[in-house]
C-alpha cells in the first residue's frame, strides 16, 4: 500500500451524535473558578476525546484540534485512512489507535508505519472529501487489520458495518464543560458516532 495524496486531507471533526455534540480533541477539559468566572483548563489525554470546549464562541477556531487523514489505497483498491494528530502544540505526532485491552480509541505515538487504519462511511455512498468545506454525516468505521499483511485479507471479509461503528460513551461534566470518549463498537442500542468534517486542506 502507498499514500494516495488526492484523497488525503486535514480537518476538524465535530461529533453529531445526540448528547455528544462536541469536537474531537486530544484534551480533557476541567472547569475552575476565577475572578472572571469559570475557565476551562485543558489537560492532554492518552485517549481521543469529545468535548464542548471548542463549541464556545470565545474560543478561537484556530485552536480546534486538526486531524490529518492520510489516505492509502488497499490492495483491493479500497480507500483507508491513518488518522494522525499532534498531541500538543508542536509536540509529539500520534495516530488514532485502539486500546486492545479496553476498546477505547487511544492516541499512540506515530514512530513508523500506521498500526491502525480506518474506513470513512459517507452519506449516499459518496467518496471522501477532495475539497475544503463542511462534509456532514460521516461515520468512522473500524478496519480490522493490524499489519500490512492483514489489510488486504481483512478487506475481503464480509462484515456488518454496524459491528464496526464507534460509540461515544463515558460522558462526564465539569462545570459548564463536558468530556466523553469513543469506544469501538458498543453493544446493541449504544449511540453511534456520526460527525461533520470541516476540511481545511486537501492533498499534500
Amino acid at each position: 500500500m502507498s499514500i494516495y495524496t488526492p484523497f488525503s486531507f486535514t480537518a476538524t471533526v465535530k461529533c453529531q451524535t445526540p448528547g455528544f455534540e462536541g469536537f474531537l480533541d486530544v484534551h480533557e477539559v476541567q472547569s475552575f473558578d476565577t475572578a472572571e468566572g469559570a475557565v476551562g483548563a485543558r489537560q492532554t489525554s492518552n485517549y481521543l476525546t469529545v468535548n464542548n470546549f471548542y463549541n464556545y464562541k470565545d474560543v478561537d477556531r484556530a485552536e480546534r484540534c486538526q486531524f490529518r487523514f492520510v489516505c492509502v489505497r488497499a490492495f483491493n483498491g479500497r480507500l483507508l485512512y491513518s488518522i494522525n494528530v499532534r498531541a500538543t502544540a508542536g509536540g509529539l505526532e500520534c495516530e488514532v489507535g485502539l486500546s486492545p485491552l479496553t476498546g477505547w480509541l487511544s492516541l499512540n505515538p506515530l514512530d513508523g508505519p500506521p498500526t491502525r487504519l480506518w474506513c470513512l462511511s459517507c452519506p449516499n455512498g459518496k467518496l471522501a472529501p477532495t475539497q475544503t468545506g463542511k462534509f456532514p454525516g460521516i461515520t468512522l468505521l473500524r478496519y480490522d487489520g493490524q499489519s500490512e499483511g492483514d489489510y488486504g485479507n481483512c478487506a475481503a471479509l464480509p462484515s456488518k458495518a454496524a459491528e464496526r461503528c464507534l460509540s461515544p460513551q463515558g460522558r462526564y461534566d465539569s462545570g459548564k464543560y463536558w468530556n466523553a470518549f469513543l469506544k469501538a463498537s458498543g453493544g446493541e442500542g449504544d449511540p453511534r458516532f456520526t460527525a461533520d468534517l470541516y476540511v481545511t486542506s486537501v492533498g499534500g
